[in-house]
């Protein structure tokens, strides 16, 4: 804008245009500007609805109007990503983010718009919402520690847990083992007793070495087959079940 422009007249300079009444304040031309036509310079002030004064200052995140349609100084015509046209002015978006950070300015569209959220949060569109669920046979991991619905962190008695998840016990303790192998070792030393014991009193009761070796041999084959039986069924049940030690 130059103030020192005479404003423009219709049919100046010779011209057949008429500059102030079709050429001002038109879109397609000068606006409310100054307009310069081959020889001709003059200022649209005054000129079909452009103000007296032009209209100037700035507009802080945006744009300003196009010159034709202010009526103020400072007035935005249009704004910054992350901002929106409130009036004639520019205004942020902005709000809080609970369990979570805002987007930054210039990727924000309205209000309260989560970026990212805290430990135990997930995002669901702009908002940050909270892992839950529930955790059966047990109790549910802290919040902050959560990355998915229904997490266990601790389970009930009689339950371990497996993953995120309380499953039945079984693995055997250490005294129920020790408490076995007592009852093993308990029952071979009666079974060996037994078998001697019968072994003697056949020997006595037959007059030649071969009865003797025949009847001991015979008699005390049965204990030591229900011997070795006993000790694999109770291996099987020590070992077979739950986890190895």
């Amino acid at each position: 804008w130059q103030k020192d422009q005479a404003q423009c007249v219709d049919g100046a300079a010779d011209y057949a245009i008429n500059f102030c009444s079709q050429w001002c304040g038109t879109g397609g031309w000068a606006g409310c500007g100054t307009y310069v036509h081959e020889a001709y310079p003059c200022s649209c002030a005054g000129c079909n609805g452009c103000p007296i004064s032009p209209r100037g200052g700035s507009c802080t995140n945006g744009k300003l109007r196009p010159q034709n349609q202010r009526t103020a100084d400072d007035q935005c015509g249009s704004c910054d990503p992350g901002y929106f046209l409130a009036g004639t002015a520019c205004q942020a978006w902005a709000g809080s983010c609970q369990n979570g950070q805002l987007r930054s300015q210039a990727q924000r569209t309205g209000y309260n718009q989560c970026e990212s959220c805290n430990p135990g949060y997930y995002l669901v569109e702009t908002a940050c919402q909270a892992w839950g669920g529930s955790c059966q046979n047990g109790q549910l991991r802290p919040q902050a520690q959560r990355t998915a619905d229904n997490q266990c962190g601790s389970c009930s008695s009689g339950y371990q847990l497996t993953g995120a998840m309380c499953q039945v016990t079984t693995t055997r303790t250490a005294s129920s083992v020790t408490s076995t192998l007592t009852t093993i070792t308990m029952v071979t030393s009666t079974l060996s007793v037994t078998s001697t014991v019968s072994t003697t009193t056949l020997a006595s009761q037959e007059s030649s070495t071969f009865s003797v070796v025949e009847s001991s041999g015979a008699s005390g084959l049965w204990p030591r087959v229900g011997l070795a039986v006993l000790v694999i069924v109770l291996a099987v049940c020590i070992c077979g079940v739950g986890p190895r030690w």
